[in-house]
């Protein structure tokens, strides 16, 4: 297998099951992943910060903490992509206004330092056009530089829109059960059905769909309580 690096970005606030279930599934794997604890850290700011750091011919994969790929047949063929100059990553959607297109996006997204060089050495923090990461795809394909991505195929929670191409949400499944999203990693439920996956993923376990939307609906109100709560933390947050 070529050579690579895989990194993923974690504040203090975050589970420490979600940690370990991402560390577990890589350990299962044989993917070996670089977990960073640095708090507050921007993402699209640490992404850049790893991108200079490296050298041309590296192959980097970002993986948010609540994000795994589910076979390491999926990733050795991630890397195949990267390695031949394209872009790789996850379907996503733009939560700005000016930007309507899927593109690659970071929750695990991998490029080849010498392209995203070639491409201007572009920031990948967030602005008011882009979300983080999103640039590399833009950038990308004004270059006629192929993006390949993986769509959602599963969701236990659908929450949002995925343009034309679908929905995801709460435990989203990506491509042939090939990548696997959390989404919303800050509720306890969220924090459950990682676990669950990881689990039976670390055991060789056939994918339990049943339990995994059991942990995602159960407690009902309890559920919801957890959220607006959450949502009111970050607006004091906020305000302090």
């Amino acid at each position: 297998m070529k050579k690579y690096k895989v990194y993923s970005l974690y504040w203090s606030n975050m589970s420490a099951e979600i940690i370990k279930s991402q560390k577990d599934v890589f350990d299962t794997l044989k993917i070996e992943i670089i977990q960073q604890h640095l708090d507050k850290k921007d993402h699209g700011e640490w992404m850049t910060g790893i991108l200079q750091a490296s050298k041309d011919e590296d192959i980097v994969f970002f993986c948010d903490i609540d994000a795994f790929p589910m076979k390491s047949s999926a990733f050795a063929k991630a890397l195949e992509i990267v390695d031949d100059n394209k872009i790789f990553g996850l379907a996503q959607h733009s939560n700005r206004a000016s930007s309507s297109e899927i593109y690659a996006g970071p929750m695990f997204l991998g490029v080849k330092r010498k392209l995203w060089a070639q491409l201007g050495i572009p920031s990948l923090k967030a602005d008011a056009r882009v979300d983080a990461g999103e640039i590399l795809t833009l950038k990308a394909r004004q270059a006629g530089i192929p993006v390949e991505m993986i769509y959602p195929t599963v969701c236990i929670k659908p929450k949002w829109g995925l343009g034309d191409a679908g929905v995801f949400g709460i435990g989203t499944f990506y491509g042939n059960l090939d990548f696997f999203h959390l989404f919303e990693s800050r509720l306890r439920t969220s924090t459950e059905l990682m676990a669950a996956v990881a689990h039976d993923i670390k055991a060789s376990l056939p994918l339990n769909f049943g339990k995994y939307m059991s942990l995602v609906n159960k407690g009902g109100l309890c559920s919801k309580i957890e959220e607006f709560s959450s949502k009111l933390s970050r607006k004091l947050r906020q305000m302090a």
